[in-house]
């Protein structure tokens, strides 16, 4: 145990008034000697007498001897009359462990006092320390005393004997290598052995990998084979795999080891991972009885002039990639259309269809059509590029639509409605008839006076009524509400192209009877008409006008013209 001076208890210092003490009496009586300290370690302060030396005294505040003092002052002390004060003070001591020594009993660390640790680590010591080397690396041990796994010497230096040699390791090895049969040189690095290898591959299958280690052979089958290395088989992914990874509308062909082509099969196209319907190139729909317009209409196919089989890309006013699904459908329909299928954009990518741009599609998919591989535009992937499920349907993206009109019908000039049904315009009508040159109109009121059993006899009179009849009045004129037949609402008093003369004065004469015949009848009519009306409205003349057409939606429930009021044509003889 080592013990350390930790000072006075009492500092003393000696007044400069006190007289310098009387020679030959500073030495302590016997009676008084104390074992320790001894006298020349205590101070005395000189007080109106001779100096003595203190009495030992233990002090009771402590289990050692702390201090040493004698109390003179004390009236009843017998060396109140020695003359002299006394103030005493001793050193304090602390326990402490010396150095490479540890715990309460200050045991000596690992390895002894001369070499703890074997000089190679350094000790927990101290009273709270716990004797424990902490070795370097390269060392292990208590007191590290010993070599790890793979060293040697004194300072455990690693061995350099590779893998095929065995070192003389521990703080007693030499380092040096002893090499396994086959193998020779410092580290061992010298193959002596045969290269099995070298003949028959080993005894390896053809298609394996020969490593040899000493007198030892190892077989591994090469890349895109399969086996333990002695038997070695190609790996078939059109077996392996399911259709080896080809799309379900194509046919997998195995071509060598892990090795498959992929052929979209007859009516498929693609590049065999993706398979799409084969489009026949759309035929003008309206070669074919007008597309189902009417003759008097114009036809255009919008799938064949589009060239994109209907499908048509549609983007927000706000800008791309401004639409969530919802907003996408709701596009499409203002467009007069539906959301694209992957078959439909499958098919406008086959008609040349080709957009880098990402766009909603239906059933919540989202994709883009492409016809050349491109890094930037589906990673060189070619077909329609379609993101992976399940796609945010709030995320937002442009649309892609398909166009449910197949051919768009327009009535041509002259004549009015939606395409499929167009009727002629009274004045167009009535000039390609050239029989037909003075027209004559009155009130709607006179429908009364010709029912269908009156005009029906003429259109049997006039074979070139039946003919102008049938293109622009319905078959059954006088049973169709008056309200479903108002179209012109002016007159006019003459029509002015003529009739070309006949080369036949027989044929004139047979047609100016019949007109006359005609006449009479029409006449007898609207004279019993205009009394019937001036009696009705006496104030109001009756008025001939030039005829205008108004061009109003007609009622085309039955036929293809109607007309609001009653018109008698006169065919007139120009003699």
């Amino acid at each position: 145990m080592c013990c350390v001076h930790t000072g006075p208890l009492w500092p003393l210092s000696l007044p400069s008034t006190l007289p310098h003490p009387t020679p030959g009496h500073g030495k302590t009586p016997p009676s008084f000697q104390p074992p320790m300290p001894k006298t020349e370690d205590v101070k005395y302060v000189a007080f109106q007498g001779r100096v003595e030396s203190c009495l030992r005294s233990r002090s009771r505040y402590s289990l050692g001897y702390m201090r040493w003092s004698a109390d003179l002052d004390n009236p009843l002390s017998p060396l109140r009359n020695i003359g002299c004060k006394r103030v005493c003070s001793f050193p304090g001591w602390v326990q402490k462990c010396c150095k490479n020594h540890y715990g309460r009993d200050c045991q000596v660390c690992p390895g002894g006092v001369e070499s703890p640790c074997s000089g190679h680590g350094e000790c927990s010591d101290g009273l709270r320390g716990t004797g424990k080397c902490n070795c370097p690396a390269g060392f292990q041990g208590d007191a590290c005393e010993m070599c790890t796994p793979g060293r040697y010497g004194a300072n455990c230096t690693a061995c350099e004997c590779g893998k095929q040699g065995i070192c003389d390791e521990g703080m007693d090895g030499s380092g040096q290598c002893v090499c396994r049969p086959g193998w020779k040189g410092e580290r061992c690095e010298i193959d002596l052995a045969p290269d099995l290898c070298g003949e028959y591959n080993g005894g390896c299958h053809q298609d394996a990998n020969c490593t040899q280690m000493g007198l030892r052979v190892n077989c591994t089958c090469r890349s895109g084979y399969q086996g333990d290395g002695y038997s070695c088989d190609p790996i078939n992914r059109c077996v392996e795999e399911t259709n080896g990874g080809c799309s379900d509308f194509a046919s997998c062909k195995f071509t060598g080891p892990n090795e498959r082509e992929c052929e979209c099969l007859p009516g498929y196209v693609g590049n065999g991972i993706q398979c799409l319907d084969k489009v026949v190139p759309p035929v003008d729909r309206c070669l074919e009885d007008n597309g189902g317009c009417s003759p008097l209409a114009t036809c255009k196919d919008l799938h064949y002039h589009a060239n994109t089989a209907g499908v048509f890309h549609v983007r927000s006013p706000e800008g791309k990639y401004k639409m969530n699904f919802s907003q996408a459908d709701a596009a499409c329909q203002a467009e007069g259309g539906v959301l694209a299928n992957l078959t439909q954009l499958g098919d406008a990518q086959q008609l040349g269809m080709h957009l880098c741009v990402a766009g909603w599609m239906e059933g919540g998919k989202v994709g883009y059509p492409t016809r050349y591989p491109s890094m930037r535009c589906g990673e060189n992937h070619v077909g329609v590029v379609l993101y992976k499920d399940p796609v945010d349907q709030s995320s937002t993206y442009d649309a892609y639509c398909y166009r449910l009109s197949d051919v768009d019908c327009k009535c041509t000039d002259g004549f009015d409605g939606d395409g499929i049904f167009c009727n002629g315009v009274l004045i167009n009508v009535l000039g390609s008839y050239s029989n037909f040159t003075v027209f004559y109109k009155v009130n709607a009121k006179l429908l009364f006076f010709f029912p269908h059993w009156y005009l029906e006899p003429l259109l049997e009179i006039i074979p070139e009524w039946s003919v102008f009849w049938s293109s622009w009045l319905p078959a059954r004129f006088a049973e169709v509400p008056l309200s479903g037949r108002l179209m012109c609402v002016r007159i006019f008093l003459w029509w002015p192209i003529q009739a070309p003369r006949h080369a036949s004065r027989g044929h004139a004469h047979s047609s100016g009877t019949v007109s006359a015949i005609l006449v009479s009848l029409l006449l007898t009519g609207v004279a019993a008409g205009i009394g019937y009306y001036v009696f009705k409205h006496k104030t109001d003349a009756f008025r001939f006008q030039y005829f205008k057409v108004r061009r109003t939606r007609a009622y085309t429930g039955v036929g293809l013209v109607g007309l609001s009021i009653v018109a008698a044509a006169l065919l007139v003889e120009d003699t």
